[in-house]
C-alpha cells in the first residue's frame, strides 16, 4: 500500500467516506507520487492537508478510478485517522440543507418513457411492492434487484427509475455523507443526472471495455468494494461469470440493480440460478439470500403507438427465499389476485389495479390479458 500527500480545500467529513472528482493532471500527479503508470484504478493511503492550516490533516484509504464524469477520475476516501481532521466552518448564515423533499437529479421527471402507462408510475408501484415489512427500514434493502424482460420492455428505464427512488430514500435517511452511485455500463445509455440539474449524490459512471474506464465487470466490482457505494447499477448482464461476481457482491450487504433479457419471471430467476450453479438446496439458499427481487416487464400491445408495460415481481421478503429453496422456480409464479401482494409475489393484474382506474377503457382491454399472463406464468 502506497502513501501520498495531497491538499484539499473542501470539507472532509468527521466520519464515513467521501468522493471527489479530479482532473487528469491531478490523477497523473498522484500516479507519479505512487511511482507507477496511470491505470484504470489505484488503491493507496492518502494524507490530505488543509491548505490554509497545514497543521490540520486527515489520513484515509483511497481508491482512484477512471470514470466518465466531466473530470475523468473519481477519488473515494475512507477516513482512517480522525484525531486531526480537516474541517471547514460553514459560511456565516449558511445552514445545512435538510434531507427531505426530492433528490435533485432530475432523472425521473425528465426521462419518462411515453406509453399507455407511465414509467414513473410503474417505478412507484414496484417500490411499494418492495417496501420492507413493518418496522423495517431502507437499510434492510441489500442484495440484487434484477429487472428483466424482452426487447423494448423499458428495462433500463425502470431499473434507473428504481435506482433513483432508492437513492432518494437513502439520501433522506443519511446525515453523514451523500449517497454514492456507481454505474457500470457497456455502453452508457442515459446519464443518471440531467445535465444542468443540481445533484445531491456522488456519481461515478464507469464505461465497460478494454479501451474505456474498466476492462471487466469483475474489476469494476473489485473497485466498487472500496468505493462504498450506496447503490451499484450494472447495465445488462449477459455472461455467467458476470452473474457469479454480482451475486458475490450482493452478499456483502450492498444494493445492486441490473437488467437482463428473459421471457418470463420464472425464466429470469432460472437465469440467475443456472449462472449461480444453484443445483443443490445449499447452493440455492446461498443464491436466494442474495436476491432482493426479480422483476419481469411484459409489453402488451393495445392498439397504441407504444405497448403497455405491466410488471410481475418476486421478493425475498415474507419467506420468499425459503419458498424458493423449498419449491424451486415454481415458487415465483405470480398469482393473479387483485386485492393483495400474496406473500412474496405479485402478478400483472395486481399491478394493473394500482396503475389504472377500473373505469378506464384501456383497463378493460388489459385486464383479460393480464389475468391470462398470470395464469400461464408468463
Amino acid at each position: 500500500m502506497y502513501r501520498v500527500d495531497a491538499s484539499l480545500n473542501d470539507e472532509v467529513p468527521l466520519n464515513g467516506d467521501f468522493t471527489k472528482y479530479v482532473t487528469l493532471n491531478v490523477a497523473r500527479s498522484l500516479a507519479e507520487q505512487l511511482g507507477i503508470a496511470l491505470a484504470a484504478s489505484h488503491e493507496f493511503l492518502l494524507r490530505i492537508t488543509d491548505l490554509r492550516d497545514p497543521a490540520r490533516w486527515v489520513v484515509g484509504r483511497a481508491i482512484m478510478c477512471r470514470c466518465s464524469c466531466e473530470k475523468p477520475y473519481s477519488l473515494t476516501l475512507r477516513v482512517l485517522a480522525r484525531a486531526k481532521v480537516v474541517r471547514r466552518a460553514q459560511p456565516p448564515g449558511a445552514s445545512p440543507s435538510p434531507h427531505n423533499g426530492k433528490l435533485e437529479s432530475g432523472w425521473l421527471d425528465h426521462n419518462e418513457r411515453k406509453g399507455p402507462i407511465s414509467t414513473p408510475a410503474i417505478c412507484d408501484a414496484l417500490f411499494e411492492a418492495l417496501k420492507p415489512e413493518a418496522g423495517g427500514g431502507i437499510e434492510e434493502h441489500h442484495g440484487l434487484i434484477l429487472v428483466a424482460g424482452p426487447t423494448n420492455s423499458a428495462k433500463s428505464y425502470i431499473a434507473r427509475g428504481l435506482s433513483h427512488l432508492y437513492l432518494e430514500k437513502i439520501w433522506q435517511s443519511q446525515s453523514t455523507r451523500r449517497p454514492h452511485l456507481v454505474t457500470v455500463e457497456d455502453p452508457p445509455e442515459v446519464p443518471f443526472p440531467k445535465p444542468g440539474m443540481p445533484l445531491e449524490i456522488d456519481y461515478t459512471p464507469r464505461r465497460l471495455g478494454p479501451a474505456y474506464d474498466v476492462p471487466s465487470v469483475h474489476q469494476a466490482i473489485h473497485d466498487a468494494l472500496r468505493q462504498t457505494p450506496s447503490l451499484l447499477y450494472v447495465g445488462e448482464t449477459r455472461d455467467d461469470s458476470d452473474w457469479k461476481h454480482l451475486l458475490k457482491f450482493a452478499g456483502h450487504g450492498h444494493l445492486l440493480v441490473t437488467t437482463a433479457h428473459a421471457g418470463s419471471l420464472v425464466e429470469a430467476i432460472e437465469r440467475v440460478l443456472v449462472a449461480g450453479r444453484a443445483l443443490q438446496s445449499a447452493r440455492l439458499a446461498f443464491v436466494a439470500q442474495r436476491l432482493l427481487a426479480v422483476i419481469h416487464l411484459q409489453p402488451i400491445a393495445v392498439g397504441c403507438e407504444r405497448p403497455a408495460i405491466l410488471p410481475a415481481i418476486w421478493c425475498r421478503k415474507k419467506g420468499g427465499a425459503q419458498g424458493l429453496v423449498a419449491d424451486g422456480p415454481a415458487s415465483v409464479l405470480p398469482h393473479h389476485s387483485r386485492e393483495q401482494l400474496d406473500k412474496y409475489s405479485a402478478g400483472r393484474f395486481w399491478f394493473l389495479s394500482r396503475l389504472m382506474q377500473c373505469e378506464d377503457s384501456l383497463y378493460e382491454r388489459l385486464r383479460g390479458k393480464a389475468v391470462d399472463l398470470d395464469i400461464r406464468g408468463v
